[in-house]
């Protein structure tokens, strides 16, 4: 048996968010860690950008830097994934969200409107726009609503409303994926490719200039309809970049700038075009969401990876994000605690974060031993190593090397590793989605599957191990219980079980295994009796349950798919989510307890939470510390000299270093702010291209940025 792994140490750089105390006596019941950078919507307002994104709102003062930030942790924000943001004559913000509704934000109160308390045919907001009447015109997946401030009128939920744009005779013209939709008010005139010069009838924008002409941006390219004749641009016939439109702006100078899916954002004057890209100019991203231009002329550009602001000459980039990670970190699928209380968060897509209560430490393919960034499971072993469950492989951390054991070098199946277990003796147990469970005791593996073994299903699930050694296995195909020996099976035909289709399982202080039933709610088995709980006989909110943990007092938290959290205390039901907390997120996926009974919660797209009834606690003895980040580089990329520029540092001694993506020092100075914002040009000299990590130490606030040496 071939039992060498592939061994590999890596350096891994440290990102550091810029904390500060909160403002209050108690510490919060709600904490909220999102990643901002994938910027959905923008408006401006005076000297205000707000930024709508997938981590929240974001208010920046556009003079100063300043920004707040605001989400499901700390404001009635419904929902953390913002997609829309208007602002009326009142100076009330109209905030569209995907999958809470519309928020209106008088800059300190919140008012809700959802389907359940309102008009709204659709908590997915797609688009608002606001008529000269003041009457907010609210497109959804399933319609659009006309809101007068009191009444509510529904027009077309059979089409999703991608865009809206009102023409100078109140005319409204919306964008959807089956074409584009005039009314008058009165009529509805429908366009698509086949009735009109419309290239395509994916619509993701319309804007209207002084003329009239309508500027369409679809799928297939920029379209220009004049009422009566169409002309439409595409990357055969004209300088577009990329044929993929998604946003169009037009300056008081009749200029349109075009933000495309990949081409980046073209300036076209009518004659001319001048693309600006990641290659020759500030901006971000070249896959553009929004752009908005302010009243000084400034255009913003928000992108699936940071906010640029370009003035017509300079490039400058706004920190939109909470946490300085990627937006796959809003997508958190399994979390571990391990014994110095370090949080370990496994995403999706976007591979692995490590949180110590104040530093965040990112893992991937390029840093790391991971051979994938699909974290699907975590466990920690009595060494404090870390086991990683992802694509094909198990991975092994003990803080310095990373081991990998895979196909190649084991006899581990070609499969996902979705769930770990680890039993009294140290055995490592990894249930595999297609290939039964593997059994590593540190020298030799060991594989049950349906060909050499009793278990019903080679799709494991989960697996929970009792206090007698037993393992209790989740399948596709019921439930196994394993005591070394022999295996027992529960299934529909010999057991109170509703499904053989389990999802996930747990174990409380009472010896009782709970497992959740694939949209059948959750059961419950004492050794003798199977109780079975659901939308049906109990306040369990939503039937299929991802997650069960189980707290100190033997209290059960069921992370559930729409409705939030459930805790049930073998009595009594309590629910939270995104209508009475600060849940980030319905769709949780995992929750892990932590020493101090804080609640530790991956959500599917709203972040990480965590919560405590009695008030986070985050380090022993110590305040909660509010996450921000004042520092911002530019122009990033750069070429080697850029700009970097500090709030909230009056009198403080700074520490400025500079290190390459190896961990090498390459830049080094020490500096002094006198006034409250520093700011200072450097120059890395004659450093190869690539990816540059910009440490600055003012006082105890440490902060890190990256950027780019082109």
């Amino acid at each position: 048996m071939n039992n060498k792994a592939l061994i590999i140490i890596a350096f891994v750089f440290v990102f550091q968010i810029l904390v500060k105390p909160i403002s209050i006596a108690q510490n919060p019941q709600w904490i909220n860690y999102t990643v901002g950078s994938q910027i959905m919507a923008l408006a401006s307002e005076s000297n205000f950008i707000w930024v709508g994104t997938t981590g929240g709102l974001v208010k920046i003062n556009s003079t100063t830097g300043e920004t707040i930030f605001y989400n499901r942790g700390n404001s009635n924000l419904p929902d953390n994934h913002v997609r829309s943001v208007k602002i009326d004559s009142l100076g009330n913000k109209w905030i569209g969200t995907y999958g809470g509704g519309v928020a209106k934000f008088d800059n300190v109160n919140w008012e809700i409107y959802n389907t359940f308390n309102s008009g709204l045919p659709d908590n997915d907001v797609l688009s608002i726009v606001i008529d000269d009447t003041g009457n907010k015109w609210i497109g959804t997946y399933h319609g659009v609503a006309k809101f007068d401030n009191i009444n509510w009128t529904v027009y077309n939920t059979y089409y999703g409303f991608k865009c809206i744009s009102i023409d100078s005779i109140g005319n409204k013209w919306f964008g959807t994926n089956d074409g584009v939709l005039k009314f008058d008010n009165v009529s509805w005139t429908f366009y698509n490719k086949y009735n009109s010069g419309l290239p395509d009838n994916y619509v993701h924008s319309i804007t209207i200039d002084n003329q009239g002409n309508k500027w369409i941006g679809t799928l297939e390219g920029l379209s220009k309809f004049n009422n009566t004749n169409w002309t439409n641009f595409n990357t055969t016939n004209s300088g577009l970049p990329d044929n993929s439109v998604w946003t169009i702006e037009i300056d008081s100078f009749e200029n349109k700038w075009v933000g495309t899916d990949g081409g980046g954002v073209v300036k076209f004057d009518n004659t001319n075009w001048t693309i600006y890209n990641t290659l020759n100019s500030g901006l971000t991203n070249n896959s553009l969401w929004t752009i908005v231009i302010d009243s000084s002329g400034n255009k913003w550009f928000g992108t699936i990876n940071g906010l640029s602001k370009f003035d017509n000459t300079n490039w400058s980039d706004y920190n939109t994000s909470i946490l300085n990670l990627s937006s796959h970190f809003n997508f958190i699928q399994s979390i571990a605690v391990d014994e110095q209380g370090n949080k370990w968060f496994g995403s999706e897509t976007g591979g692995l974060a490590n949180f110590d209560n104040f530093n965040w430490a990112i893992f991937t393919v390029n840093n790391s031993g991971l051979t994938d960034h699909s974290i699907f499971s975590i466990a920690v072993d009595e060494d404090d190593n870390k086991w990683f469950g992802t694509y094909n492989t198990v991975t092994q951390f003990d803080n310095v090397i990373w081991t990998v054991y895979d196909y190649s070098n084991s006899i581990l199946p070609y499969s996902n590793f979705i769930s770990i277990a680890i039993d009294s003796q140290g055995n490592k147990w990894f249930g595999a989605d297609a290939g039964g469970i593997a059994k590593f005791n540190n020298d030799y593996w060991t594989i049950y599957d349906t060909s050499n073994s009793n278990i019903p299903s080679n799709n494991i699930r989960s697996i929970s191990i009792d206090e007698q050694g037993n393992k209790w296995i989740g399948t596709l195909g019921g439930i196994a219980k394993f005591d070394s020996t022999n295996w027992t099976i529960y299934d529909v035909s010999n057991s109170g079980l509703p499904s053989n289709y389990i999802r996930t399982g747990a174990i409380d202080n009472q010896n009782n295994k709970w497992f959740s039933i694939y949209n059948l709610g959750v059961v419950k088995f004492d050794n003798i009796n199977w109780t079975i709980y659901n939308t049906a006989n109990s306040d369990l909110p939503d039937n299929n349950v991802m997650s069960i943990t189980i707290d100190s007092q033997g209290n059960k938290w069921f992370g559930t798919d729409g409705g939030g959290i459930a805790k049930f205390d073998d009595i009594n039901w309590t629910i939270y989510n995104t209508s009475n907390s600060g849940i980030p997120d319905n769709s949780i996926k995992s929750i892990v307890i932590d020493n101090q009974e804080n609640k530790w919660v991956g959500s599917n797209g709203g972040g990480v939470g965590v919560f405590n009834e009695n008030g986070i606690i985050l380090k022993e003895n110590e305040k909660i510390k509010k996450p921000t980040n004042d520092l911002t580089l530019f122009p990033n990329p750069t070429t080697a000299t850029f700009t970097l520029s500090i709030n909230n540092v009056q009198n403080k001694n700074l520490q400025i270093t500079v290190y390459n993506s190896l961990g090498s020092l390459v830049y080094s100075e020490k500096s002094k702010s006198i006034n409250e914002h520093f700011q200072k040009q450097i120059n890395l000299g004659s450093v190869s291209k690539g990816i540059f990590f910009v440490k600055v130490i003012a006082g105890e606030t440490v902060m890190n940025k990256k950027i780019i040496v082109e």
